[in-house]
C-alpha cells in the first residue's frame, strides 16, 4: 500500500541507505547485466515508491552468495519527504533477503 512520495523542489539530496542483505539469490552487490544484483533492487523499489529514476551507488562490493550486515549505498534524489518515511516505503517495495535497516 501507501502511495508514492512526491518530488518538491529542484534541489537533489543525497540519502545514505545501510542495507542488510542474504546473499544466496544475489550475483553481487554492484549491478550486473542479466543478473539479480542489490544495486538493481534497491534502484527498482526506489522507482517503485517515488517514480523517479535513480543510480544507488555503493561504498563496496561483494560477489555472489555473499551477505552484508552493513553495506552502504547512495542515493541522490529529489524527493522531499521525511528519511524514515522514504526507508518505511521503500523496504515495502524490497524483496524478503534484502532490507535498508537504517539511514
Amino acid at each position: 500500500g501507501g502511495g508514492a512520495l512526491l518530488p518538491l523542489g529542484d534541489t537533489a539530496r543525497g540519502l545514505v541507505l545501510r542495507v542488510e542483505y542474504d546473499g544466496r539469490l544475489f550475483a553481487g552487490s554492484q549491478k550486473q547485466l542479466d543478473a539479480r544484483t542489490v544495486q538493481e533492487e534497491l534502484e527498482t523499489g526506489f522507482q517503485r515508491l517515488t517514480g523517479e529514476e535513480c543510480t544507488a551507488g555503493s561504498s563496496s562490493r561483494t560477489d555472489a552468495g555473499v551477505h552484508a550486515l552493513d553495506n552502504v549505498f547512495l542515493i541522490k534524489t529529489k524527493v522531499d519527504a521525511p528519511l524514515a518515511t522514504i526507508v518505511a516505503g521503500l523496504n515495502t517495495r524490497l524483496p524478503e533477503d534484502l532490507v535498508v535497516a537504517r539511514a
